[in-house]
């Protein structure tokens, strides 16, 4: 899963310039304003606690899912390819900052010969996506909770979830890396490859520099399976830590 985790990173970067977005599903669709947001927030609290749309109280079990290739040769070539652009890239970190600083958030980086790559290449790099799928890697418990105007999950075999407290009436998530605030719906898109089409709830902890931490936290619902999606990710400078349960 390194390997996994070291690709998507670099992924994340050429096709979202310097956005922390990810295809792993979690993009939202179309630039909120600030009016929008505020709009929408009070549109979440008029609705008395819409999160209780995707989760409900109980113990249950819970599949830990991650982004894995569905084929091994094409992994194996993509993989090559990634290393090899890591390589060139080495030592243009100041010409790739700079070059990744034209190119606006959410646009896919234009091809460079400095990446080391051929043209060929980068685009099989841009829609590797289409290779990737969700993949069962564990199993947890997972017990929800209501106390007063609190949802408390809890899990037994995960890394960074373990206990999350969400407050229903101030609609924040309290989780190891802080607490997260309301970030607006997603609205299911066929963007949505690796996890296949979802729409659901997002809240976020956002750093001032790469050096403060920075989280985002995602419940909602699949499409096609009407299955739960909850997905954490953690960024501070080199520690990237994300991970995803999934059930019914």
């Amino acid at each position: 899963m390194k390997k996994i985790a070291v690709f998507m990173m670099l992924v994340f970067i050429i096709i979202a310039g310097c956005s922390n977005k990810s295809d792993t599903s979690t993009e939202k669709t179309g630039a909120e304003t600030k009016e929008k947001q505020e709009k929408s927030l009070s549109n979440e609290q008029a609705s008395k606690q819409p999160v209780l749309k995707y989760i409900k109280e109980g113990t249950m079990d819970a599949n830990i899912v991650a982004p894995g290739f569905l084929n091994a040769a094409k992994e194996k070539e993509i993989n090559a390819i990634t290393k090899k652009m890591q390589k060139s890239l080495a030592n243009k970190q100041e010409w790739f900052k700079a070059y990744i600083s034209k190119t606006k958030k959410g646009e896919k980086l234009p091809y460079h010969p400095n990446f080391g790559i051929t043209e060929k290449e980068y685009r099989l790099l841009l829609n590797s996506d289409h290779h990737i799928r969700l993949k069962k890697i564990g199993d947890t418990s997972l017990t929800i909770t209501k106390e007063g105007d609190q949802l408390i999950l809890k899990t037994d075999n995960t890394k960074i979830i373990k206990t999350v407290y969400i407050d229903l009436k101030k609609n924040t998530v309290k989780t190891e890396a802080g607490t997260l605030k309301y970030d607006g719906k997603i609205k299911a898109s066929k963007g949505q490859v690796v996890t296949g089409e979802w729409s659901g709830e997002a809240w976020a902890l956002k750093g001032k520099s790469p050096e403060d931490m920075s989280a985002e936290f995602y419940i909602g619902k699949l499409k096609d399976t009407g299955e739960t999606l909850v997905t954490f990710r953690i960024n501070q400078n080199t520690l990237k830590a994300e991970e995803m349960l999934k059930f019914k």
